[in-house]
């Protein structure tokens, strides 16, 4: 079976390597990559950005929970 988005994310932000203090950064989505809105709302809920570059991935990402302040 193959790891949910979601665990995949929270394995990348709690590395060792990823270190985001004084760094100001955030682990994104690109919606363009995959609508799937299962994938986008685990993503979301897990705390993950959305990278977007239309009016029509910006309501899917509001769609999906995505904070629109991030």
């Amino acid at each position: 079976a193959w790891p949910r988005p979601a665990d995949q994310y929270a394995a990348f932000v709690h590395c060792p390597w990823y270190t985001p203090t004084g760094l100001n950064s955030l682990p994104c989505y690109a919606v363009k990559a995959n609508n799937n809105l299962v994938i986008m709302r685990n993503l979301a809920q897990a705390g993950c950005g959305a990278v977007l570059v239309s009016g029509n991935e910006l309501k899917l990402a509001m769609k999906a929970g995505f904070d629109p302040k991030k």
